[in-house]
């Protein structure tokens, strides 16, 4: 694999061999004014990651490769120091999601395909063929990748297909021979991209030892700014009407998980949903949430969530206390008011009476 590519997936296996081959140690990342480039681009990463949910990408200059695959290393170190594993998941997300559109844009490349699926330990084969190789079948890849079919061994789907959301991703709804699932391209795309963040995400927060992350204070106090205001910014909803604070602890925590670019369940986006649509929330205002969900797509939320608000139908009610403890997402939290409710309207309703009773005490 061609060291330029590097720059693109830096958390693959190579790099790090790459690194182990030009001889830059910790101690040079971390103090040597040589990689203060390495350094400062490596803080860029991760205060994009916060601010877009994507890590910047440039065009890498040669003379630039090293540090642009120094960086990522040290940016997982910058995570590390901060410990918040909230930002982990983020900075994991960010740079599986850059990583996925890079690959989206050169995916008829099939040698940089396999070489990225050899590094991240998934089986994948050329539909109907028993190769591992597409060579000499690259043209019909960009004639049209979409449906194009290949084979991902079934132990490789499973766990790579495991968060993802529709029923197409079931095993039982997929093409099953000799042990391989057969899937289009643009669903292989979609299961890179969870490699990806499995890779991005494997062992972080790293442990870092005390000095180091001293040594890193000046980037870590910027990014804990950066981290602050876009929380503030990114878990208030700002529509008429509404009281954030009265919500029910169970919403409160879904919310704070979207919010952060994480990954919710199908369950967990159809309780959100539907809470705030029963409590008079714009269709416009719920898809502007959604825009830091890792597979934000608008055209489909938009669909899901008129659906819920009943546009083709049935207007849906959100779940009750006792369904959402059977789909696991109930935060009961030790608070009062859960203990007086069955359902999280019911709580809405008390909590929102109750902060208006108290701002008329205090008139």
């Amino acid at each position: 694999m061609e060291v330029e590519v590097l720059c693109f997936f830096p958390f693959l296996r190579k790099s790090s061999d790459y690194i182990k081959e030009i001889g830059v140690s910790l101690d040079d990342l971390i103090y040597s004014a040589a990689f203060e480039r390495a350094r400062d681009r490596g803080c860029e990463r991760v205060i994009s990651a916060i601010k877009t949910g994507e890590v910047s990408s440039h065009h890498v200059l040669a003379k630039d490769v090293d540090m642009e695959i120094l960086s990522y290393p040290f940016a997982r170190i910058l995570v590390s120091c901060i410990g918040d594993t909230h930002l982990a998941r983020r900075y994991a997300r960010a740079e599986a999601k850059t990583a996925y559109k890079i690959l989206s844009a050169s995916i008829a490349d099939e040698t940089l395909l396999h070489a990225l699926a050899e590094d991240l330990g998934v089986t994948v084969l050329c539909g109907g063929t028993s190769h591992t190789s597409c060579d000499g079948v690259v043209g019909a890849a960009k004639l049209d990748f979409g449906v194009r079919m290949y084979r991902i061994h079934f132990t490789d789907y499973l766990r790579l297909a495991s968060e993802l959301r529709g029923s197409k991703w079931r095993l039982v709804n997929r093409m099953l021979h000799e042990g391989f699932v057969m899937v289009s391209g643009n669903d292989l795309l979609q299961l890179f991209h969870e490699a990806f963040y499995d890779r991005v995400r494997e062992n972080l927060p790293i442990e870092v030892p005390g000095d180091i992350c001293d040594a890193v204070r000046k980037y870590t106090d910027e990014i804990r700014q950066v981290l602050s205001v876009n929380t503030r910014e990114d878990r208030s909803i700002a529509c008429d009407g509404i009281s954030q604070s009265a919500f029910p602890p169970c919403i409160s925590y879904l919310l704070k998980r979207l919010m952060g670019g994480e990954e919710i369940s199908h369950s967990a986006r159809f309780a959100l949903t539907s809470f705030l649509l029963n409590i008079g929330m714009r269709t416009e205002d719920i898809i502007r949430l959604y825009e830091k969900a890792p597979d934000f797509d608008a055209e489909k939320t938009r669909y899901q969530i008129e659906h819920i608000a009943g546009s083709r139908g049935t207007k849906y009610t959100a779940p009750s206390c006792r369904t959402m403890r059977t789909y696991g997402i109930c935060v009961r939290e030790n608070d009062e008011l859960c203990e007086k409710v069955a359902h999280p309207l019911g709580y809405y309703a008390l909590a929102k009476e109750k902060e208006k009773s108290e701002k008329r005490r205090n008139m």
